[in-house]
């Protein structure tokens, strides 16, 4: 079976395109990509899918004129709808300018995507890059994840990106492409071995080939076989994801039950599901803190401002922004009588007569007796060294509170209090109510009252 027959097969065989399917491919003029759009072009009628090009003039090199100009006649004399885009020289970075350059591309192929209503995008990537990418992962380290290496299919928008000649040779293509008279470019910048991809390309896979002659064959096996394995892993690790304890934590005790390969597996796959560049040594780090038992409480600072977070009974990853890092009020608020304030964006906190009964569904209230002295009471939140009046007349700090009911120390300095114009803290929030002697004369009734913003009659 030839390139084209084992070509067709895999595109009628996979995909089940129709004539009224549309499919972006991305055509740089280099060989491979010349190849993919001529055997587009040998579909049969009724299983081939309209074609449009998509080509990108990135202003890297002399010969990029004239490769757009000989694309768009080329798609011209074919009736094959064609869309350029430049990217400017002055959009250019310093450094770094084939990622750059790679996420300028995809954004034009989404636009195109969008305007074109299309089903898919095909990119010309063969076995030779799929090579090259496996070793590359190889020397800079990795994941597993990433040693699988390119995708044949993925998807990418809202449509999938398919690469149909991944399972193709470079040689294979070039042979192709000379048999049928094709006319290509060749990128002189893929020449030069300043690029540790061109080095990969011209030294290393050359001789590995020299030494096997499967080789190819055995890195799409090798990164099949990863696939398969992947997908096992996320199907076992997804169903650990219903071991959660409060506030949407991981079940530490749960965790612990695991197997330790088993535990250092569902970490790096909880992991990399949020944070880029999770290495072995994140992994032992957030393996010694869940299993330090000396430290119910602690924090590791991840790459892109994630923190791991470990908390009694469970751990978390979450991102530092700036509403987490400043308390809920950033300043100490009077309460009115048979007013309202606003705690967060959701609840709100008035002060009102015990014989008063506000249209509102109470979540949470305190009943207190308060002399004209008391008065204005405030809300503001909790400062080192605050504490309450415990029945018996004593005195609890609020931090022993915090710590009695396991309040994670990323969320203490969030906590709020009610105080009298002493500075007297009433109660602590949600937690903790003072105990007060209602037995003095010319004492006051009331209550106070959190409901919801927005809720009835609020």
């Amino acid at each position: 079976m030839n390139l084209m027959e084992k070509f067709k097969k895999n595109i009628v065989g996979n995909h089940q395109f129709k004539s009224k399917s549309t499919v972006i491919v991305a055509v740089s003029t280099g060989v491979d990509s010349m190849v993919l759009l001529d055997l587009l072009q040998h579909i049969s009628p009724r299983q081939k899918p309209r074609i449009v090009v998509a080509h990108v003039n990135h202003q890297l090199r002399d010969e990029s004129e004239r490769e757009a100009a000989f694309l768009e006649q080329y798609c011209h004399e074919r009736g094959i709808s064609f869309h350029l885009a430049v990217w400017p020289k002055k959009d250019h970075p310093q450094t770094g300018i084939e990622a750059a350059a790679r996420t300028f591309r995809y954004h034009f192929f989404s636009q195109i995507i969008s305007e074109e209503n299309a089903d898919a995008l095909m990119t010309a990537h063969h076995a030779d890059d799929q090579a090259e990418t496996v070793l590359m992962k190889l020397i800079r380290g990795g994941s597993l994840n990433q040693l699988i290496g390119i995708k044949p299919s993925q998807p990418f928008e809202k449509v999938v990106l398919i690469r149909p000649l991944l399972s193709f040779s470079k040689n294979e293509i070039k042979d192709y492409a000379v048999d049928h008279q094709l006319t290509w470019f060749e990128d002189s910048t893929n020449q030069s071995n300043d690029v540790l991809r061109n080095r990969i390309r011209h030294e290393i896979v050359p001789q590995l080939k020299n030494e096997n002659n499967q080789f190819l064959a055995h890195v799409a096996s090798f990164s099949k076989q990863l696939t398969n394995q992947k997908f096992v892993i996320d199907q076992w690790a997804q169903s650990l994801l219903h071991l959660k304890a409060a506030d949407d934590q991981m079940d530490l005790t749960s965790f612990m039950e695991l197997e330790e390969a088993s535990q250092r597996v569902f970490l790096r796959w909880y992991l990399e599901r949020t944070v880029e560049s999770i290495n072995d040594e994140v992994i032992e780090e957030c393996m010694k803190l869940l299993h330090n038992k000396r430290k119910p409480q602690a924090t590791l600072n991840l790459a892109n401002k994630y923190r791991f977070i470990k908390s009694y009974n469970g751990f978390s990853l979450k991102i530092v922004t700036k509403s987490t890092e400043k308390p809920r009020l950033d300043k100490k608020i009077m309460l009115v009588l048979t007013h309202w304030v606003n705690l967060d964006d959701s609840h709100k906190l008035g002060i009102f007569p015990i014989d008063s009964n506000p249209q509102v569904e109470v979540l949470a209230e305190m009943r207190l007796s308060l002399s004209k002295s008391d008065m204005p009471l405030a809300v503001r939140t909790v400062e080192l060294g605050d504490s309450l009046v415990i029945k018996g007349g004593g005195h609890q700090l609020i931090r022993r509170i915090q710590i009695d009911q396991k309040v994670p120390d990323s969320e203490r300095h969030n906590d709020l209090v009610v105080t009298t114009s002493q500075r007297e803290v009433l109660w602590l929030i949600n937690r903790k109510k003072a105990w007060r002697n209602k037995d003095h004369p010319g004492l006051l009734n009331y209550k106070l009252i959190i409901t919801r913003i927005g809720g009835r009659n609020g």
